[in-house]
């Protein structure tokens, strides 16, 4: 599983209890983080040391997690959408390098610009007008990759749920590592509301419940990218 993650801590809020499970079961997961964890918008004393911090932060948390390594790519927090082609690039490679069978993204419909960006490189490595046809070996990754839409901030429309009730203790656990962010706001609070909302048509037993949306490479390149 190649996880992708535009801020340190996207890959807990999004599908930190799926990731758990994986890494749990002995599956090798990966994440790359596709920005530098300076700030974007908000305001900060000293960026360097904030950014330096989120990424021990993250790496306390891929351990927590079971993950099997982590990669950070560094474009300027909130600039993900001009380091669109960059990230590309390293979606590409990442691909390559490690031949995925689950790929999961933030969806399309998320309320953070970075996070739509980061759904529009993957667009651009796996649309047929580009790698997917010209680059046999892409091709060859993309043809049995599955691809996984997350939420973090916005509710998309899932097609597939996940029990992960019994993660509850590391989603806490995970978000407490990341005290730079709970600091400024309530997320931990806001994950497990979105999973708690989750569990709305199913039986009292399920506690929290992370929800997906599958595609297949193949949808990539059927379609443009705003449908």
């Amino acid at each position: 599983t190649l996880v992708l993650a535009p801020h340190f801590d996207d890959e807990v809020l999004g599908c930190g209890g799926l990731v758990a499970q994986l890494c749990r079961a002995g599956a090798p997961v990966n994440v790359l983080f596709l920005t530098d964890g300076s700030g974007g918008v908000e305001e900060i004393d000293d960026r360097d040391i904030y950014a330096a911090r989120r990424r021990r932060e993250a790496e306390k948390v891929t351990r927590l997690l079971g993950c099997t390594g982590l990669e950070v790519l560094g474009i300027r927090d909130g600039a993900l959408s001009a380091g669109r082609a960059e990230a590309a690039a390293a979606i590409r490679q990442s691909l390559l390098e490690q031949r995925p069978g689950l790929l999961l993204v933030p969806s399309p419909l998320e309320v953070s610009a970075d996070h739509r960006a980061a759904f529009a490189a993957l667009y651009d490595v796996l649309s047929l007008s580009r790698e997917a046809v010209e680059g046999a070996a892409l091709a060859e990754v993309a043809r049995g990759l599955e691809v996984w839409l997350y939420d973090v901030n916005h509710p998309g429309y899932p097609d597939r749920l996940v029990d992960v009730s019994d993660c509850r203790a590391t989603i806490e656990a995970a978000m407490a590592l990341y005290a730079s962010q709970e600091e400024r706001h309530p997320y931990l609070r806001a994950g497990l509301g979105l999973r708690q909302f989750r569990t709305h048509t199913l039986g009292p037993q399920v506690a929290l419940v992370e929800g997906y949306r599958r595609l297949a490479a193949s949808d990539f390149a059927r379609q443009e990218l705003a449908a």
